[in-house]
């Protein structure tokens, strides 16, 4: 199992692109791969399954980030996009909470990559149907889309912290490894 830090190249010069070179580099071998991403990361995770074709079986997908290119405005408000876009910069919280400011280039670089990328392996998505990050209408969106999809909404937030033990389960079994964990 891999935690990949995707600040790429760094969190105040992100890049979709960047990110996913990070992913070409950490998986460069041919075994297939189940990947789990969150928002963004969720988002990421849809879109390298989607340039690369075989090389994951599976994805779980917790609020991913689809559309998010084109919800920055309403995201952090009309007013202070058009400053980030003028100055070049915004401030946002990084991992660890602290305010860094991100540069624009996130926003041009997102705009060329896909808002719903196509993944053609099974993938099941959790949403709150609360959060107010990334609404639950994306994933509805989505699904719409690729109704293959397994859609799970739940009553929660962006944060998912209500439905931790349904995360877990449907991992484990996504993973199909929920034998020798007392899941069905």
């Amino acid at each position: 199992m891999e935690l990949p830090d995707l600040n790429a190249p760094s969190f105040s010069r992100l890049s979709i692109t960047a990110m996913l070179a990070r992913l070409d580099q950490l998986f460069d071998d041919a075994s297939p791969l189940s990947l789990i991403g969150s928002s963004m990361g969720g988002y990421l995770a849809a879109r390298w399954a989607e340039q690369n074709p075989g090389r994951v079986d599976r994805l779980l997908l917790l609020c991913p980030g689809f559309g998010l290119n084109t919800r920055w405005p309403d995201l952090i408000g009309r007013d202070a996009f058009e400053n980030w876009q003028t100055s070049g910069w915004h401030p946002f919280p990084n991992g660890a909470g602290i305010l860094e400011k991100v540069h624009f280039g996130l926003i041009e670089d997102a705009l060329t990559h896909p808002p719903y990328p196509k993944a053609t392996c099974p993938t099941t998505i959790i949403h709150g149907d609360q959060d107010e990050t990334v609404p639950v209408e994306t994933s509805k969106i989505y699904v719409q889309n690729y109704p293959a999809v397994d859609l799970k909404i739940v009553d929660d937030d962006h944060r998912l912290t209500n439905s931790i033990d349904m995360i877990a389960t449907t991992a484990l079994t996504c993973l199909g490894i929920s034998e020798g964990f007392g899941l069905p």
